[in-house]
């Protein structure tokens, strides 16, 4: 059988259960990141655990990532695809909101491919799948829901990264 992914020079991303397939966007935000020193990752809306693996195959070995997503078969596919590729020890993926995550861990780099869309009922209408729906539009994680926990989980000299179209980063900041 065939597998349908993305396969990187060490690593193979398996998406075909995720709403959100492997693209450009992703890609680049994860070669951009930079772990440095960090020992504690966060990534918020994993999806299929690229951005988390391509952390850690840039990261110290003593690194954590922890992955969250609201879609229990994105973490499922996270999962498998951190079971398969070489920084498997480093790997935690949940199924969690990013609004349900404990603050008792402060994380020294959190990233982020979040929904860049605003609510859009007439094209939700159209759009066969709710997961998708979520991952593209602003509905269950706003940008200022985003901010909000990113300033109460982010060490005082941590990093956020995240990648947003144009228009949106303006209002973004």
């Amino acid at each position: 059988m065939e597998k349908k992914g993305f396969q990187f020079k060490r690593f193979f991303i398996e998406h075909t259960h995720c709403a959100m397939k492997v693209g450009t966007d992703s890609i680049m935000l994860g070669s951009w990141a930079d772990p440095n020193t960090s020992e504690n990752i966060l990534d918020i809306g994993t999806g299929s655990g690229l951005l988390a693996i391509m952390l850690a195959q840039k990261a110290s070995d003593n690194c954590r990532i922890y992955g969250i997503d609201i879609d229990p078969i994105a973490i499922e596919q996270a999962k498998l695809n951190a079971k398969n590729c070489p920084w498997y020890q480093q790997l935690l993926f949940e199924h969690r909101p990013l609004q349900a995550l404990s603050s008792k861990c402060s994380y020294d780099l959190i990233i982020s491919n979040p929904p860049y869309f605003p609510i859009n009922a007439a094209a939700n209408k159209k759009q066969s799948k709710n997961t998708r729906v979520h991952a593209r539009q602003t509905i269950t994680l706003e940008h200022q829901v985003l901010l909000a926990q990113v300033i109460k989980n982010l060490a005082i000299d941590g990093r956020f990264y995240c990648v947003l179209p144009f228009d949106v980063a303006l209002s973004f900041i």
